[in-house]
């Protein structure tokens, strides 16, 4: 009986679609199934999921099978293929932009510069944000072309027209850039264009600004390496690998991850100070200074996004400063708690703001108004609530996300709206395969002439629908196998040459 079953689906699985009635097309309607949607869509997405090559149809085996399927089949040329894969392009993206739009949050970017084997140099932008459902999502927004040579202006323009270009230029939290290739200068300049524009940044974009910590870290693992058995090696390649960990995860983490890691790398160089091995404490002073400079830069973030943690707080900030400098924790402290009060209320004032412009009665107006200025003097707003209740246990994991989720109603709109900002700050520019994921190419696309536009078609599409990580089931020769690398960050490129040299 087995045996007749597998021998009549053998038979029916050798029956051609083109003799199966009414296949004139995918969707079962009238149109040749060339131009039938439904079929070019997934001959697409096809594509773009598993990188395939842009003349993949047009391989005589593939040709073969299509032709076996359906006799009135034409092959897709790559130019139908392009055409496809832009039409996916196009509406995905509208998709996206419509949830940009929409969110209850805003914006937290990532910039980095990228050059191709021919070193040409693309300007690279990511979005983080956390959704209606609280869930953080990373997509990938733009890549561009730059002009050389370019300075900071150039740069600034291309980052505002892109956010103009998808109406976020006004919904912007944070900006994550390695100031080396991406420059001071550029964020400056963008920080002071968008405080002309009313309502475009909160605090005057005192927050605007996040220092890529990717250089940072691998300063630290370089002389690590150096260390050859020593104990010093061991204890600070624990705090990198934990941070290492983070920056390649598959999805963000949330930003309230870092603190802790990043202050564990800061005590171990502290302890490293005093030891009595004078080639170890001169390393130690030297990379404590590096630590200092990063840490005076982003100490404030990082512990923003950890206050924000209900195990931890305010509290615990407090601790890890004075751990790591009884000096200045004091005014660390201070200066910490004053950007979390005024933060606050710019976050309060616009809810506050937005619910009173609905309000029709002048007196019910009148009278919230006065309720609000009470609850601000006898310290009674969702901040304090939140900051003076219980800390949930240190040994508990949980996802941080969800208890906002859950506790949103009872820390209102404001305090919620502050929480999903801060806790999507990325701490990096890139994430694990970044998303150049897509950028993987087999040695005969690098020889091909691709536009940027293409390339970015390819490369956004991929990741709104499928993410960031390559996918295990591609294919020999499409992003697995014999593959070389097509896209590189600008930072390679500059490790490399120092290298070589």
């Amino acid at each position: 009986m087995a045996g007749s079953s597998n021998s009549k689906r053998n038979q029916r699985a050798s029956v051609p679609l083109s003799s199966v009635p009414g296949n004139t097309s995918a969707g079962g309607g009238k149109l040749p199934l060339n131009e039938d949607p439904i079929f070019k869509e997934k001959m697409a997405l096809a594509v773009i999921r598993h990188g395939y090559p842009l003349t993949f149809f047009e391989d005589r085996r593939n040709q073969e099978m299509m032709a076996y399927l359906n006799p009135n089949l034409k092959p897709l040329s790559r130019k139908e293929t392009v055409a496809n894969c832009l039409d996916v392009f196009e509406k995905e993206r509208t998709k996206l932009k419509h949830a940009l739009g929409s969110i209850p949050g805003r914006l937290c970017l990532t910039c980095d510069s990228w050059v191709d084997p021919c070193t040409r140099e693309y300007l690279c932008l990511t979005v983080n944000y956390v959704d209606s459902n609280w869930k953080l999502q990373s997509k990938f927004l733009h890549l561009a072309r730059l002009p050389f040579p370019r300075d900071a202006s150039i740069l600034r323009s291309e980052v505002y027209n892109l956010l103009c270009k998808w109406g976020i230029e006004k919904k912007v939290f944070s900006i994550t850039s390695d100031s080396r290739r991406c420059g001071d200068t550029v964020q400056d300049m963008l920080r002071d264009f968008l405080n002309e524009q009313d309502g475009a940044l909160l605090c005057n974009g005192d927050y605007l600004h996040v220092r890529c910590g990717a250089h940072f870290m691998d300063q630290m693992a370089q002389a690590c390496f150096k260390l050859i058995d020593r104990p010093i090696r061991n204890k600070l390649l624990k705090p990198l690998n934990d941070m290492a960990n983070l920056f390649l995860r598959t999805e963000h983490p949330t930003a309230n991850s870092y603190f802790i890691n990043v202050l564990n790398i800061g005590l171990v160089l502290v302890d490293a100070l005093e030891d009595k091995d004078l080639e170890i404490s001169n390393l130690a002073r030297t990379l404590k200074s590096e630590f200092d400079v990063y840490w005076d830069a982003c100490n404030e973030v990082l512990a923003l996004a950890i206050i924000f943690d209900p195990r931890y707080k305010l509290s615990f900030v407090k601790f890890c400063y004075e751990k790591l400098d009884k000096e200045s924790a004091e005014n660390r402290y201070l200066c910490t708690r004053r950007r979390l009060d005024r933060l606050f209320k710019t976050y309060s004032d616009q809810v506050f703001a937005s619910q009173m412009n609905e309000m029709k009665d002048d007196t019910i107006r009148e009278f919230e108004i006065e309720c609000r200025e009470k609850e601000y003097d006898s310290c009674k707003s969702s901040l304090n609530v939140y900051l003076n209740e219980p800390s949930v246990s240190c040994q508990k994991k949980m996802d941080v996300l969800s208890w906002w989720k859950e506790n949103e109603p009872s820390f209102g709109q404001a305090l919620s709206l502050m929480a999903r900002d801060i806790l999507s700050i990325p701490i990096t520019s890139f994430s694990k395969d970044s998303v150049f994921g897509m950028g993987y190419r087999v040695e005969d696309r690098l020889t091909s002439n691709w536009s940027s536009d293409c390339a970015e078609a390819l490369i956004a599409t991929r990741n709104w629908l499928f993410g960031y990580p390559v996918d295990d089931e591609s294919p020999p020769g499409g992003l697995k196998g014999l593959e070389q690398r097509f896209w590189r960050t600008a930072c390679e490129e500059e490790s490399d040459s120092t290298f070589q040299k």
